[in-house]
């Protein structure tokens, strides 16, 4: 993440705390919207596992509620990101085999699967996200008409729609 994009970050949590809001900063939740036109946001499939990561029409729904936490040391950017429906022991990781491109929530560890940094692409806070394990040649993507398990996935980075995501910061 850039400089620009930690302040960015940084100046919404503290303005937050600021404003009376009654959550502890950990607490801050976003929807990450996908911009592709869609109306879907990054979620969790609500089935017995809660590993599944996938793209869902944006609503109140737990699965949908992310909290960004920076991870490690603060100058490299890297963000750990959670739901509410997951809990804090599960992490948004990349599972470790040959395609390294398969999303899941997988308990929270000092894997850099579950560093993510969040890169400013374009206007309005669009964003597109990397992990440490992956490079920063591949991000998070959606994959339209897919199946809701294969939906969201590791992809080589480029501009497309697909790629580039929105937080909005839940109220």
């Amino acid at each position: 993440m850039t400089k620009r994009g930690w302040a960015l970050a940084l100046g919404c949590v503290l303005t937050l705390a600021g404003a009376q809001d009654t959550r502890a900063a950990g607490e801050i939740r976003y929807q990450i919207e996908a911009l592709a036109g869609t109306g879907d946001c990054l979620d969790i499939v609500n089935d017995a596992a809660k590993d599944k990561v996938t793209a869902a029409k944006c609503g109140k729904f737990t699965g949908q509620f992310w909290t960004v936490e920076p991870y490690g040391k603060l100058r490299e950017g890297y963000v750990r990101l959670r739901t509410t429906f997951t809990g804090e022991k599960r992490c948004l990781d990349i599972v470790n085999d040959d395609a390294r491109n398969k999303v899941v929530m997988a308990p929270c560890g000092n894997f850099t699967g579950q560093m993510w940094s969040i890169q400013m692409v374009g206007p309005d806070g669009l964003s597109q996200l990397r992990t440490k394990f992956t490079g920063a040649t591949r991000c998070l993507q959606m994959m339209e008409g897919a199946d809701r398990y294969s939906r969201v996935v590791m992809f080589d980075c480029d501009e497309r729609d697909t790629q580039q995501w929105r937080l909005n910061l839940l109220q």
